[in-house]
């Protein structure tokens, strides 16, 4: 029975309308931390979603490497690729020794998503459908870029206008 509503799941699934799926380009890797007992390396991908529909990232599984070192990980999606748009996914690698600027490094995975819906929801959080989309790309580690400056906005108070106390009173606080 349980073979038999997967199928009709699945099949029900392959029906649906303006579902794509996302295109995954490797653009950097930039440098973190380095040192002769480990190093980071962040990989920056850019994902674009053709859809009209938003689509919830749910994993990302990835071999990476820097040099002759080796680094394979698996973490949550962490984003939701907004609909017809694109989004910058950074992509953390460790390796057990120094990794410099102007390196070579790699990666390739696979990035899984939920389509548009309910019943796709439940078909991937019940492992009987998920799609995913793989992707590859070679660069050369870079110097990290410095994060954009955040522009915190405070709300302005209007301040009172203070009127000047009777005579023989202080003034108002």
């Amino acid at each position: 029975m349980t073979r038999r509503c997967a199928a009709v799941i699945l099949g029900s699934l392959t029906l649906l309308p303006g579902c794509s799926s996302p295109d995954v380009k490797v653009l950097s890797a930039e440098l973190i931390e380095s040192s002769d007992t480990g190093s980071v390396v962040a990989f920056r991908l850019a994902a674009g979603n053709a859809s009209e529909d938003a689509l919830p990232l749910r994993e990302v599984e990835y071999s990476a490497s820097a040099g002759a070192m080796g680094f394979s990980g698996r973490r949550a999606g962490e984003a939701t690729l907004r609909a017809a748009g694109s989004q910058e996914l950074v992509i953390p690698a460790s390796f057990p020794g120094r990794v410099s600027v102007g390196d070579s490094a790699s990666i390739n995975g696979w990035l899984g998503y939920v389509q548009p819906g309910a019943l796709a929801a439940e078909a991937f959080d019940l492992g009987v459908y998920r799609p995913s989309v793989a992707f590859n790309g070679q660069v050369t580690v870079q110097e990290p870029t410095p994060p954009a400056p955040r522009i915190r906005t405070t709300p302005v108070l209007r301040a009172r206008p203070q009127q000047p106390a009777p005579s023989g009173e202080a003034a108002p606080k």
